[in-house]
């Protein structure tokens, strides 16, 4: 069973070190983005297990058998996954701005200045 806490390796972005400083900038940036995404799918799975959680469960001779719920696990994983990927809520793209925003600002300030001084 798959969790969405560890995606598979296939959707993870790639690590294969650029060869030019723009090169490592855009895998980086890559990288930040399907960060990003995969958060959102997390997101978008904790919010469909405690909304799941709230429908009564049927008892007695139509219990839940473990298949079922397998099934509704990868489905539900697969639906956010999905969801995620098309930007359905866009909390992936406001999370990436304000990482990126916040991530050149402080390499903005690590930066040294004209006269040899870090800002």
């Amino acid at each position: 069973m798959t969790s969405l806490l560890m995606p598979p390796a296939s959707r993870t972005a790639p690590t294969a070190p650029a060869n030019s400083a723009g090169g490592d900038a855009r895998v980086r940036d890559q990288r930040l983005r399907e960060q990003c995404r995969q958060f959102e799918a997390l997101l978008l799975g904790k919010l469909l297990q405690q909304m799941r959680a709230t429908v009564p469960k049927p008892g007695g001779l139509f219990a839940e058998s473990a298949a079922e719920r397998m099934s509704r696990e990868m489905y539900d994983e697969r639906l956010c996954d999905t969801l995620a990927r098309r930007g359905t809520l866009g909390v992936a793209q406001r999370l990436y701005t304000s990482v990126s925003r916040t991530a050149n600002g402080a390499t903005a300030a690590a930066a040294p200045t004209a006269a040899g001084q870090v800002a």
